[in-house]
């Protein structure tokens, strides 16, 4: 997935759990980019996905959250601890999303 990111002018940022944080930097074309990067992702997943099923294994669901907004890009940190990231409330909004990707229960 981060290859994926790359490939369409992202800049991976940080796994969390099974999760992944990137972001996607040109003005103006930042969305769009996003976008085109989860529907590769979503074409990546399908076959491990049905293969997985077919071996009886359990269904791995793969969500996908955009956020957009202003934000704080570059390196960040201290002396002995600093990171080529984003921060800033849109980023902190964009876990917060979490619930309204959950799948549906029947």
């Amino acid at each position: 997935m981060t290859v994926t990111v790359r490939d369409h002018s992202g800049a991976f940022d940080i796994y969390m759990g099974a999760g992944m944080m990137a972001f996607f930097g040109d003005a103006g074309r930042h969305e769009t980019s996003a976008v085109r990067a989860s529907l590769t992702m979503q074409k990546q997943m399908a076959e491990p996905s049905a293969n997985w099923m077919g071996e009886g294994q359990e269904l791995h669901l793969f969500r996908i959250r955009i956020n957009t907004g202003e934000l704080t890009l570059g390196n960040l940190g201290a002396k002995y601890l600093w990171a080529y990231t984003v921060i800033g409330a849109e980023v902190n909004k964009a876990p917060l999303t979490k619930t309204l990707s959950l799948p549906a229960t029947s």
